[in-house]
């Protein structure tokens, strides 16, 4: 385990950032990097099982691609960088506990932002995939389907979306697109890129009139790399997802209250993949999925009357490629760490 202190100019570009974090992040790693087409980056807070489960899931879905694996655990606490897996593929990083906050409508936190930042630090791949980790992939060579979308003009693709753009939790981006940007995975209040762009103009404005109450001038961590890229016209790519907060089918779009051609229909900058799959289909193919999350929607309800829905993500062919949790309780997390148990066991 080594020590390591990184200078924050090393890890973040804006003169926002630099003037309101540290000015050197100390980290811990056992790193073990090898020659690989992609760095798939894990990012915790004080729970090794859920970062294991997603690891472990990672590694026994991603056969025909080499890859690496780096686990960034934020706590701090050495005891939990302990307890994370031991495995030929994983790197592991653990990170000071800043705590760094952001005031975003009261609350906000810069962990996934430095979490990101350090990890992205140590990578050598020409791609890099962004992993929270409550996610788990449901298709072998899951990560393939992502890549085949990029391409010279589109370098960003994203298995589910948040509001209109690309969801950051679970990205593939060229890493060039990182190393040459004039932006960072930091928080801001502003978002300089709207005035440079008519098509960004175009869908903050139907954003803004959609039910989610958050304007386009703030942009969470990770998210200033997607505006960036739109504002050189360059296309993003967004697999097909349903599930939330509102309903277990419902759309992103449909959460806003608004039409996916909406935005299509603008100019083709953002290319959203399509379901390809009944509802009828769908319950019939996955009903163990959905079993279990049937159990933690309904526990959900009974704790905090408030009922959230794992994300399912598609690939062209309609099958369940990815899924996110989400926020949720300490118990429906363990919910979801015994499923992720289960279907780790089925594959291994």
């Amino acid at each position: 385990m080594k020590k390591e202190i990184i200078k924050i100019n090393k890890l973040f570009k804006t003169k926002e950032a630099l003037e309101v974090l540290p000015e050197t992040i100390t980290v811990w790693h056992d790193l073990k990097p090898k020659s690989a087409e992609i760095d798939i980056i894990v990012t915790g807070f004080g729970k090794a099982e859920l970062s294991n489960a997603t690891a472990l899931n990672y590694i026994l879905l991603e056969d025909k691609l080499p890859v690496n694996i780096i686990i960034v655990e934020s706590s701090g606490k050495k005891e939990v960088y302990k307890q994370l897996i031991n495995h030929k593929k994983v790197s592991k990083i653990l990170v000071e506990d800043l705590k760094v906050s952001h005031p975003v409508y009261g609350a906000g936190s810069y962990g996934m932002a430095i979490t990101a930042a350090v990890g992205f630090y140590f990578t050598k791949s020409p791609y890099v995939f962004f992993s929270h980790n409550d996610m788990i992939a449901l298709k072998k060579d899951f990560l393939q389907n992502l890549l085949s979308k990029l391409n010279e003009n589109v370098r960003i693709a994203s298995f589910t979306q948040r509001h209109i753009i690309p969801f950051t939790g679970c990205m593939l981006i060229d890493r060039k697109v990182i190393e040459n940007s004039q932006t960072d995975w930091l928080l801001y209040d502003k978002n300089p890129y709207i005035k440079q762009s008519t098509f960004l103009q175009k869908i903050c404005k139907i954003r803004e009139n959609g039910t989610s109450g958050l304007k386009c001038d703030w942009i969470d961590a990770g998210e200033a790399f997607l505006y960036e890229e739109l504002s050189k016209n360059k296309q993003l790519y967004v697999a097909a997802s349903f599930g939330g907060t509102k309903g277990m089918w419902i759309t992103p779009f449909e959460l806003l209250q608004i039409n996916k051609k909406d935005i299509t229909n603008i100019e083709n900058l953002i290319i959203y993949g399509n379901r390809n799959i009944s509802k009828k289909e769908f319950q019939k193919k996955y009903k163990f999925v959905l079993k279990a999350g049937r159990k933690w929607e309904s526990l959900r309800w009974f704790l905090s009357r408030k009922k959230n829905y794992w994300r399912y993500s598609l690939d062209e062919q309609g099958d369940l490629v990815f899924i996110h949790h989400g926020r949720g309780t300490r118990r429906s997390l363990n919910r979801w760490i015994e499923f992720t148990r289960k279907v780790n066991s089925r594959l291994s």
